[in-house]
């Protein structure tokens, strides 16, 4: 049967040669739509690791000095953050409120972040550095392989916490736990950077920024209080931030109703309750950035999809079409409307098959010219086996299409007058 269906493509090897062509050519197309489409859908779907469901940022203002209500405090008083510590009191005492998180620029969808570079043994990398509470894993709920927030909440007491990505990077292979890594901290009297060691008691699951993002490395510092104690309000508002997990239940307005019932008891010394925000809101921010791009490439990648499915399918019906008498002829002599189906989808996937084979070889020989795009994935063999198995098992759908309904269609004529017509 094969070697049947090579000889008849040989013998049409003047029509089918173009068509081998135009399969070259859209294999390689949809194999680099097939790879956006395929990594975006699997980078979204991955879990960012936190969970921000009726969670909410406390803003702050501060009054300033000119204002009739200010109080002025003494150089490095330790008032300004006593009041900041009162507020995040009255915010754990309302018996909607779950848990809160004292942090620096910690919470999830944050634009502000710091980072430093860290080594362990010969490997190094950059990673972003969160200062929080332990109530920051209860919060957001991130938790370890175990799934338990507690186990970190008490890690961060004793110790530093990473991410699963900094434990791949820096500790290939072996946990993280119970050992340290260095980075540059400040310089000395002598100009020197002194290097500062961090034990690591624990390991958060996979964590994101974003949906989007690829997989990111974090670093939590437990948040120092003997530094802030003596920082102004000024540099509190900008450094420290408050959010709070609010009760299952609480509704949609909670935030507004929440800010108008708290706005007299979170007013303590020269801060007062500025406006609560759901964390949601950052994230439709955030993300918004990330929509507009991918709305279009994602409607010009199914726009090409589109065109191609039609033009293939349009291509295999011309091409059976124009074959309508020989496949008349070979129902008069004998054949039944099933073998003709199966020679002609079979003589489609065969030409399939001799375009996609050297499309592939093109595009793989791309891909390690680091023509693929690593933004969201690596170019992993698993990656490039996914595109090429999901590619061709969409061509093979387009090309059956292509050539069951007018080969079925064709098969229908009469053989008295495909006798006529021959």
């Amino acid at each position: 049967m094969i070697a049947h269906l090579f000889k008849l493509i040989w013998i049409q090897r003047s029509r089918n040669v173009w068509i081998v062509l135009e399969l070259f050519v859209v294999s390689a197309l949809m194999w680099f739509i097939v790879d956006y489409l395929t990594v975006m859908g699997i980078t979204a779907s991955t879990p960012t690791g936190f969970d921000i469901d009726h969670t909410y940022k406390v803003t702050l203002a501060v009054t300033q000095e000119w204002e009739n209500n200010h109080v002025a405090y003494p150089e490095d008083s330790p008032e300004p953050w006593l009041n900041m510590q009162r507020i995040v009191a009255r915010l754990r005492e309302h018996p909607q409120v779950e848990n809160v998180s004292v942090g620096s620029w910690h919470f999830p969808y944050c634009r502000s972040n710091m980072n430093n570079r860290f080594a362990h043994d010969s490997l190094h990398t950059s990673i972003d550095v969160l200062k929080v509470t332990p109530d920051y894993f209860r919060v957001f709920r991130v938790s370890g392989s175990d799934g338990n927030p507690e186990m970190l909440a008490a890690a961060i007491s004793c110790g530093y916490v990473v991410s699963e990505e900094v434990e791949k990077r820096l500790f290939p292979g072996s946990s993280a736990v119970g050992q340290r890594i260095t980075a540059n901290g400040d310089e000395d009297e002598d100009g020197e950077a002194v290097t500062e060691t961090f034990p690591i008691a624990g390991v958060t699951s996979l964590m994101k920024r974003t949906e989007f993002s690829r997989p990111a490395r974090f670093i939590f510092y437990p948040l120092e209080e003997r530094e802030l104690a003596g920082q102004s309000e000024t540099m509190l508002w900008r450094m420290v931030e408050i959010c709070f997990r609010a009760r299952a239940g609480v509704g949609a307005d909670f935030a507004e109703r929440f800010a108008k019932e708290m706005r007299a008891q979170l007013s303590v010394g020269n801060y007062y309750l500025s406006e609560i925000t759901p964390i949601s809101d950052f994230r439709d921010e955030q993300l918004q950035w990330v929509y507009d791009p991918m709305r279009y490439r994602i409607g010009f990648s199914i726009f090409f999809l589109i065109n191609i499915f039609l033009g293939v399918i349009g291509t295999f019906w011309l091409r059976i079409e124009k074959r309508r008498s020989e496949i008349g002829l070979r129902m008069a002599v004998g054949s039944s409307r099933r073998q003709v189906l199966r020679q002609m989808m079979g003589e489609g996937i065969v030409l399939l098959l001799a375009a996609y084979v050297p499309a592939m070889l093109l595009c793989l020989n791309l891909s390690k010219m680091d023509l693929l795009s690593a933004d969201y994935m690596d170019a992993t063999p698993l990656r490039l086996l996914l595109n090429t198995v999901v590619t061709f098992m969409l061509l093979v759908v387009v090309v059956c299409l292509g050539t069951w309904y007018p080969a079925r269609r064709s098969s229908k004529i009469e053989p008295a007058e495909a006798l006529h017509y021959e």
